[in-house]
Order: C-alpha cells, then structure tokens, then sequence
C-alpha cells in the first residue's frame, strides 16, 4: 500500500512499507531483511523501487542487472574510499525457525551464484525427498556389488553430482532453446539416476527370481532371465557420461502418458462420434476374428490384401502427389493435374474440390480404416499361436508382444500412413521371397521393420540435408571461417555417413557447426522438437500504460502490429489445415515435418507436431514483414519460377515444352526445399499499406479530408438518438449562442484557407455564412435521413464540447475516422460523393462492413480475429529513425499462397546449431555467418523462426489443434461425425420422409 502523497520533492513517501531508513540503510546496504516499526515513514527513490521490485520478484535476470541510478544514499555508500568498502558488513539472514536465525557473511548476488533459492516450500520438500531416495538407491547398489574398483569412486561422484544439482543446477540447460535460470533442471538428473537406479534393481530382482525359459528370435537364442540381466547392464551403463544418448526414453514416455490427457480434452461431438465409432468397429473386427475369414481363405487372403496395400500406397502416396506437384519428379514444368485455381490471377471463392481429391479422400480412408486394420488383424489371428508358443516367447512374453506389435502397427496406420505400405511390401519381400527362414511370423517381422524403416527414412532426411548443404556449386560462404573450414571438411566428407546414421539411431539432429560445411551431432532430443507453447504477447492500449501511449507508444512498431496478421491465418487454418492434408493439398506429410507458406507479404513456418486420427497439432511461426536482405534473397528464390530456364550446361538450346531445362531439373534436386503447391487458397486479409504524408501533401487533399471530416461529424451528429438531449443542455446552449448570431465568425487560427473550404477570406475566419454556404445541403439531407486517436480540444471557446463525453466518443470520434476512409474512396472516384445520397449511403454501408479503429485499441484485434469484412486504421509507426503516418485497409478475401515443403532434419539441424551457437559459445553478432542466406537450405528463413532469443519471429503461435470435422468440403466427401445427435436426426429425418 502506497500514501496518499505519493511523490515528494526527491523522492516516494512510502508510509506502510518496513524499510530502513536512510541513515541504517547506508551502514547496511547488504542485510535483505531489515526490521523496522511499520508506522516508520521512509523517504524512497526511484531507483529504490526499482531494486524492490527486483528483490521481490527473485528473477536471478534482473539481479544480475547493474544500477544505472542510484539514490543519494546508496551513491554515497558506493564512494570509492577503500576504507568505507570494508566496513560493509556483508551478510544473509537465513530463517531457521519463525523467531531464529543466522547470520551468513555473503551478499545476495554471492549467495544466489553459490546455491539456488526456492521460492516455494513444495521445493524444498521435493528436493529432500530426491536427495534421500538419491542416497538410499545409490546405497542399495553399492552393497549389491554392481560396481567395483575404480568404478565405485566414479558412481559416487554420480551421487553426489545428482545432490548437489538439488543445491545449484547446471545453466543454461542444454535441453532448453531458452537464456536464463530453468527451475526444472535441478530436479532432472536426481529424477533419472532414480530411475535408472530403480530399474536396475527391478531387472535385477527378476533375473534372480524367474525361472529359466528359452526362446530364440531371429537367430538369437534368448533366455527370460538373459533379457532382464541384459536390461539390467544396459541401465547400468546409462548412469555413466553416456546417460544422454538413452535420455529420449523418458520423453517417449511422457508424450505417452500425456497424449491420453490431451486426446480426452476434444469437443464432446468428437468424442461421442469416437464411442459410436470404437463400438462399432470393435463389434465388427471381433466377429471377423472369431469367424473363419482368416484360417479358411488362407494363404490366398493374405497376398490380397499385401497386394491391395502396395497398390493402394502407391497411388495414394506416390502417384497422386507427384502429379499434383508443382514440378512432377522434377522433370515437368506444372502440374499434371491441375485445379480449378492454378490459372486464376485473383482467386475470389474457396478451393474447389476436384475429382483426384476426393479420389485421395476416399483411397485415404479405405486404406486406414480397411485395409491395413485387416492386414494387422489377419497377422495377430494366424502369428498369435506362434508367437506364444514356447518355441518362440512363451505365453507371458508372447502376449506382451502381440499386444506391443498389434498397436504400434494400428497407431501406424494413422499418425503415418505415407510409408506404411513401402514397409509391408520390403517386410513381405524380403521375409516371404528372399529369407523366409529367418522370418518370425510377419506381425513380428512388421513390427520390428517399421522401427528400422523410420531410422532409414529419417537417415535418407540427414544425408539430403548433408549433401545438399555442403555441394561446393552452390556453398555460400557467410564468414571467412566459412571458406577456412570448407577445405577441412572435405577429407572427413565419408564420415559424414558413419555420423548421420549414428545420429539418425538415436534421433538426433546433425548441425553445422557455425554455419559452416562441418557436421557434428548434437544432444538426444525429442524428435518433435518444442519446449514449451510460446504464445506470443500482443502489445496494445490494455496492456500498456497512458503516458507511455502519449509519449511513444511501445507497441507502434511494425512487428507488433503485424503479429495479428499471423494470428488470424493461425485461426484459418486450425479450421482447414487437417481437412487439406487429408484432401493431399499439401502433399505427403507425417510427424514433424515443417512448411512454409508465403504470400505476397506473410511468409510463416507451420511445423506438424502431432497428427491423428482426424486431428492435426501444429505451431506457427511468422516471420518479419521487412525482413532482412539475406530474408529477402531467400524468398525470391522459393517464389521465383524455374519454368523459363532454358540452359543446359553452358548454352541455352531451350527446353522441350511443358519439361523442365537440363539446368533447372538439376538445380531443383539440390535443394533442401521443394513447391508443393502455388495456388494453396486460405481465406485472410489483403493489406493496402499507403503513406498518410503523400496522400496529404498536397493543399487540395487536405481540403477534402477536412471537408469529410466536417460532413462526417454533421452525419453522426444528426443520426444520434441523443440529439434532442444535446439541444437541451444548458451547457451547449450557453457554448453555442454566439453562433446564433447571423455576423458570426470564428477566427480561430487552427483554420486556414489552404484546406478548410468554408474560410471566408474577407473575413478571415470561418463565417456562419461560408459554413452554411458548403455545408447547409448535408445538414438539411441528413436531418431528412433522420428517423481511438488523439483528440484534443485546443480552444477555451470549444470546451463546451465535454458537457457529454458521448459526443467525443460518439460524434467527433467516428467522424475523423469515417473522414480517413471517405478520403480513401475519393481517389476512385472523386466526383461520386457530392451527391448526398450517395455519400450518405456510402457512410451507412461503411458503418454496417468496415471497422475503424487504432490499431493499439483491443478491439481492433476483435474484429480481425471475428472475420470483419474490412478495417481501416491510421498508423504511427516510430521504428529503426522512422517517423511516420500510413493508412492501412484490410479486406478479408482469399489468398492464394506457396506451400513450400522443407527437408524436417534441415530444420532440426539449423535449430540445434543456432542454440549450440548463441546459448554455448556466446556469439551474439547479429551478422553472424550461420544466419546469412543459403537459398538451397532456406538457412536465414529457417533460423528466423526458431524461439526467442535464438530467432526473431514476429509470431508465436501456441500448439494448435485442427479437426477434421471443421472442415465443410471435407464432411461433405465424408459426412460428418456420427454422434448421437446426428444418428437422432437421420432416423427421425428418414422416418419423416
């Protein structure tokens, strides 16, 4: 609580604060917790609160921070005289209980640099309950005898490692993309030895106590036991310096555990559709597996349906998306099959759905829901009795597996069907053709195949990215460490196979270093890559204060502004993009992939987080209107046509029509990059951005805003439902008699004759003749129709106008506005508005399908997100030395974008390389060579887009869930979701019929 006198000559009177006073706090300035009488009033200076409010908040950030100002008091403290700095008397009071304590002889900045402070009690509790469990596995271990020697001394380092880190983390984490101190990490490595610990002596346990049973798979003779002690030295192993390389597990899990959580926060429809869905399906792939559907049409079912699936996938993901791309196998110049939008300059309407995206839809749905659903149904019918035999992995392991196998090959078939059929068509090949004799049923074979296809399509994604990055044609060479380190690498260029598969064993991303042709690997990280939701904090009139909007707004820059753009194409597309990727508007895509969309102004990254049955989780991230010029260079390339290139080598013989250039079919190969589409049509906003000091340059076009401005104010004026009230005010009434007066001029020198059309130049003012002269038509017209900026009232004689704010707001406001957006229409048509039925028409229309407002103003952000069909606003924009005014006018339409697909492990690899570079090496050089353009990697776009502070993106978006059931064109291929509602409707509507 603050006195009422806040602000004395000096400094703050702070009446109900307990502070030193001055004189004790001079003596003292280091003891945190001072005691006086809360009556005592203390004098307080700026740079006082400032450091309050750091020591209330606890942000080690702010504490590192160096006073700029200091009080009197504390300047004098800070003299230079050695003899005063060694009376300080540093120390801390640490609580012991409510009335007892002790005294510790650091400082804050000294204590918080030695321990970390917990700033709640569950804390505290956590971290000794961690540090016991710590010592008490740790304990359990050494007497069981696992280690020995000089291992023994290197797991307790281990141990008291894990402790003290509940003491003082390690920063920066290394799996944080973030600055700063993170909470969390002072209880990760006590949690993992735990774990690891615990496992240990589960594994261990049952080694020692299940009885002996043999089983062999693939050749390999294993014993239940065997597996466990195997397991148990594999744990063992992660407690060493490579407990990194295994740390991924836990993510795994965690994303199992909160997938459930999050599936079950859907729309209710949705859920209701899944349970009448699950019954169903359940009922009718329980009476076909009961039935004799997979024993009698045996073995002839099973190359069916193998042969079904390969022809299915082919077409499906093959085919069909290369036919529908921009440049078909890099070899044509268009499409072969085109939609209806391709070659429209202006597209006015949504997509239309052609003929090949309901084939895509329908094929899709077959192949997810039919087809493979059959094939892992028919290998659990005929492997089940196999598998669990005790030739093989007895009952209890047996079922484990099945059950393991069974849904991991169904989850499959819907977060990533794309490669699902080229693994069942290799497993059947290879295990049915070439080396039946090592095959173990196909269930097993499925399983185990689909798990090395995904390290072999995510190798394939490393080695693109490599070899595509380091082609010396097309190097770019962003610093002269560059052009050092290119030679270097090209003797350990074989390398760079041995360490792409390594990393792409344990899923993790291959950067170069500095930007440079030297790949090293980076730490195991989750593979779909996101720390936390940043949700990017929009700056406008509710979140700032007064002064500082009048002053210089904060929120006036041209990112901040821009951000809403980004914000309402990530609504647009929570509401199509899961019905397009089924429609293959998109092309193939699976978990983790990254595209670009760019338009004429926006140019974003949607990363594809998690895809579902019917639901798709991404994130956007927008990039700069201006952006920088290596942005730019990067942008003209993924929007620049290759149709046209006609060389071939050194020459230029021309191309064979509708076939790419020797050249360019070359050069689209070695790109880490590919157009899927050019005509993607999203429904958004088209900006017109105009400078407000051409359009007013001029005398004549100050004139007629002036005069819209007047007829404006005439208009809403006249419209009010408080006109009569207005009249009545004594208020008014008093302010306005003089204009009563026939001889009535104001010569107010606001007016001039160069821009208001009414001045009376013999009288040198404005007359109530020359008003009535310009005016009095508008007044009487209007009168017959009757049935956020600065707004300052610079003379004493107009302060009448505050009698009622409503006429501010309601009048004076909305008619500069409406003034602006009149001013605009008078270019097209200069002449149309000295009709008063057509400009009062005009301003009617505009009042009904046109939001005014400041851009700062939090209704401005309403109506963009709400679809307004268009805004105006006045913009002030104070950033990088300009000064300047521009109108902006949106209007909501469809726009058409370029759907860029970009190689996922480029992404990942660019990303890591930026945190290694900025968070571990400390280089902050804004022109860094790891950001400047590479046009075959996308390197400055792709680094533009990563978190703050390692990116600069405008936007943010928070993970964003899109459904199919959202999507209309898609629910009419479909239909749409079969809830208990929707069952209601169709009998009582067919009953009725």
């Amino acid at each position: 609580k603050f006195s009422s006198t806040l602000y004395e000559t000096g400094g703050c009177d702070m009446s109900l604060v307990n502070f030193e006073p001055a004189a004790r706090r001079a003596s003292n300035i280091c003891d945190t917790d001072s005691h006086v009488s809360s009556s005592t009033s203390v004098r307080f200076y700026p740079h006082d609160v400032i450091r309050l409010n750091r020591l209330l908040t606890i942000d080690t950030d702010l504490l590192e921070q160096q006073d700029i100002d200091l009080s009197p008091d504390l300047a004098a403290t800070y003299g230079p005289t050695e003899e005063a700095a060694q009376k300080v008397k540093h120390y801390y009071r640490f609580w012991i209980l409510p009335q007892l304590w002790i005294g510790i002889n650091f400082d804050r900045l000294t204590l918080l640099a030695l321990f970390d402070r917990n700033r709640e009690i569950l804390e505290n509790v956590l971290a000794v309950i961690l540090a016991i469990l710590v010592a008490f596995l740790g304990s359990i271990l050494l007497i069981q005898g696992f280690f020995r020697d000089i291992w023994v001394l290197q797991f307790c380092l281990v141990i008291a490692s894990c402790q003290y880190s509940l003491l003082k983390s390690v920063q920066p984490d290394s799996s944080s993309p973030r600055h700063g101190h993170n909470r969390i990490i002072a209880y990760s490595r006590p949690v993992y030895f735990c774990l690891c610990c615990g496992l240990i002596w589960l594994l261990d346990y049952g080694s020692r106590n299940l009885t002996t049973t043999k089983f062999k798979l693939y050749g390999i003779t294993f014993t239940n036991p065997l597996v466990l002690i195997s397991a148990r030295d594999l744990v063992i192993a992660t407690t060493s310096l490579l407990a990194a390389l295994y740390s991924f597990i836990c993510s795994i899990v965690a994303v199992a555990l909160l997938y459930g959580l999050c599936y079950g926060a859907l729309k209710s429809e949705r859920l209701q559709s899944d349970l009448v869905v699950c019954i169903v399906i359940g009922v009718l792939y329980f009476a076909i597996h009961v039935s004799t559907v997979f024993t009698v049409l045996q073995p002839a079912l099973k190359y069916v349906l193998y042969a079904l699936v390969g022809f299915v996938g082919f077409v499906t993901h093959y085919v069909l998306p290369q036919v529908r791309k921009q440049l078909p196998w890099h070899c044509f110049s268009h499409p072969l099959l085109k939609t209806v939008e391709y070659n429209q300059y202006e597209v006015r309407n949504a997509a239309t759905v052609m003929w090949f995206e309901k084939l895509h839809v329908w094929l899709l749905f077959v192949e997810k829901n039919v087809i493979y659903p059959l094939i892992v149904l028919n290998e659990l019918s005929s492997s089940a009795e196999t598998i669990a035999s005790p030739k093989k992995l007895d009952t209890e392991l047996g079922a484990l597996m099945i059950t393991i196998a069974g849904l991991k090959l169904l989850r499959s078939s819907f977060s990533s069907p794309t490669y699902q059929y080229v693994t069942v068509i290799f497993t059947v090949l290879f295990f049915k053709i070439d080396y039946e004799a090592f095959s173990e049923t196909m269930l097993l074979d499925l399983f185990f195949m689909s798990i090395l296809f995904n390290k072999l399509w995510e190798l394939l994604y490393k080695l693109q990215f490599v070899y595509t990055y380091i082609a010396p044609w097309q190097i770019t060479w962003g610093s002269a460490f560059h052009a050092f380190a290119q030679p270097f690498a090209v003797p350990h260029s074989a390398m760079l196979f041995v360490q792409a598969a390594v990393s792409a064993f344990f899923s993790t991303p291959l950067n170069p270093f500095l930007g440079s042709a030297i790949f090293i690997t980076s730490y195991v990280r989750p593979v779909k890559f996101w720390e936390r939701d940043y949700n990017t904090k929009r700056v406008d009139h509710s979140n700032t204060r007064l002064a500082s909007q009048l002053d210089r707004n904060p929120g006036s820059d041209d990112n901040n502004l821009n951000s809403i753009f980004y914000e309402h194409l990530t609504r647009s597309l929570q509401h199509s993009l899961c019905g397009d990727l089924l429609l293959g508007r998109w092309g193939n895509h699976s978990t983790g992939d990254c595209f670009i969309l760019a338009s004429d102004y926006l140019n974003a990254l949607v990363h594809l987080i998690e895809i579902g049955n019917g639901l798709v989780t991404f994130q956007l991230r927008g990039l700069e209107f201006r952006g920088t010029y290596c942005q730019q260079r990067e942008v003209e390339a993924i929007t620049e046509g290759v149709e046209e290139d006609e060389g071939f080598c050194c020459c230029e013989p021309g191309h064979i029509p509708h076939v790419l250039s020797f050249n360019a079919a070359f050069s689209q190969r070695w790109l880490a990059w590919e157009v899927i589409v050019t005509k993607y049509i999203l429904e958004g906003y088209s900006i017109t951005d105009n400078s407000a000091a051409s359009m007013l340059q001029v005398f004549d076009l100050r004139k007629v805003l002036t005069t819209y401005y007047v007829k404006g104010i005439i208009y809403y004026v006249t419209t009010s439902a408080k006109l009569e009230e207005w009249l009545a005010n004594e208020t008014m009434q008093e302010g306005l008699r003089l204009c009563a007066d026939r001889n009535y001029v104001d010569v107010d020198p606001t007016f001039n004759p160069n821009i208001d059309e009414d001045y009376d130049h013999r009288l040198a003012g404005i007359s109530r003749e020359s008003f009535c002269a310009i005016y009095l038509n508008w007044i009487e017209y209007c009168s017959s129709r009757r049935a956020k900026g600065d707004f300052r009232i610079s003379s004493i004689r107009d302060e009448w106008i505050f009698a009622d704010m409503e006429l501010l707001r309601k009048v004076v406001v909305p008619g500069i506005r409406m003034s602006i957006k009149l001013h605009q229409d008078h270019f097209t048509s200069p002449d149309e508005y000295d009709d008063p039925t057509v400009l009062y028409e005009a301003i009617v229309s505009h009042e009904k399908n046109l939001v005014i407002a400041h851009e700062g103003d939090p209704a401005w952000r309403s109506a963009v997100l709400a679809n307004s069909p268009s805004l105006l606003a006045l913009r002030h924009v104070m950033d990088d030395g300009t000064n300047e005014y521009k109108i902006i006018m949106l209007n909501r339409r469809y726009l058409s974008f370029r759907v860029i697909k970009v190689n996922k492990e480029c992404v990942r690899g660019l990303w890591a390389g930026q945190q290694q570079e900025l968070v571990f090496l400390r280089n902050r050089n804004p022109e860094r060579g790891s950001i400047q353009n590479a046009k075959q990697a996308l390197r400055n776009m792709i680094n533009s887009s990563c978190d703050q502070p390692i990116g600069y993106p405008i936007f943010v978006s928070p993970l964003t869930t899109s459904y199919s059931d959202s999507h209309e064109q898609l629910k009419e291929i479909l239909g749409g979701p079969i809830s208990l509602g929707n069952i209601r409707n169709f009998i009582v509507s067919t009953w009725h019929r």
